[in-house]
C-alpha cells in the first residue's frame, strides 16, 4: 500500500495478452477503482509475474516474472526482473 492508500498486485494469467498483468487499486468512495498499469507480452519484458510487488519511496514497483525474457537456454526462457514507474 503506498500513502495515499492506493494498493497494488499482479495477476499470473490475464491481462490483454493473457501473460499477466500489474494492477493498481484506489480508494474510490465505499468501493475501489481498478487501473490495469502493464499488461506482459510474454516476449523480452516477461511473462506470468510471480512473487511479491516491491514498491520504493518515488512510488516505482518491482517484481519478477516466472516466464519471458531474452535466454534461450532454459524452458521457455527465464523469466525478468521488471521496474514500472508512474
Amino acid at each position: 500500500m503506498d500513502h495515499s492508500g492506493n494498493l497494488y498486485g499482479a495477476t499470473y494469467s490475464l491481462g490483454s495478452h493473457n501473460e499477466g498483468n500489474i494492477f493498481k487499486l484506489s480508494p474510490s468512495g465505499n468501493g475501489w477503482t481498478y487501473t490495469d498499469l502493464y499488461d506482459f507480452t510474454g516476449g523480452n519484458d516477461g511473462a506470468a509475474p510471480t512473487g511479491s510487488l516491491i514498491l520504493d519511496g518515488d512510488g516505482n514497483l518491482f517484481g519478477t516474472t516466472l516466464r519471458g525474457g531474452s535466454s534461450t537456454n532454459c524452458y521457455q526462457g527465464c523469466g525478468v526482473v521488471f521496474e514500472i514507474t508512474q
